[in-house]
């Protein structure tokens, strides 16, 4: 990647993140104020990065393999975009990409996950990211 498209992609998630209590993340006002233009995601909210969302991640439920994909031996990825409400919980979700077979499973493992409130001038804010599920067989 060069090093103007890292700086750009630096700056569309370029947040001050500062641990406060229980890890909350604050996005830096300033910060937001200095973008033109913040990323939005799917749903129209603000767009974070799946690292920053996933270390606030505090309930994770693991998703049921589907036995029809079992059986088939389907596995992979699933990347699923997710809509975090003021509370932390996820409100929406919509598959981006994986097998038809595990979709399913996925949305409704990650629709129960539940993370620290995302803060903006100290303020609990809705966030969107993207979450990686995988599936891979116990052996």
């Amino acid at each position: 990647m060069s090093a103007i498209r890292f700086l750009t992609a630096a700056a569309m998630f370029c947040f001050c993140i500062t641990s406060v209590g229980a890890q909350e993340v604050i996005i830096s006002q300033s910060v937001a104020d200095k973008l033109d233009k913040p990323q939005k995601g799917e749903f129209g909210k603000l767009l974070i990065d799946p690292k920053i969302a996933e270390s606030q991640l505090v309930h994770r439920v693991p998703p049921r393999y589907p036995q029809n994909a079992l059986i088939a031996k389907i596995q992979g990825d699933v990347v699923i975009h997710a809509l975090i409400d003021k509370n932390g919980h996820v409100s929406r979700v919509k598959a981006e990409k994986g097998h038809p077979m595990l979709l399913q499973s996925a949305m409704t493992a990650v629709s129960q996950w539940r993370y620290e409130p995302f803060l903006l001038s100290g303020e609990p804010m809705e966030v969107e990211t993207s979450v990686l599920v995988t599936f891979r067989p116990e052996k």
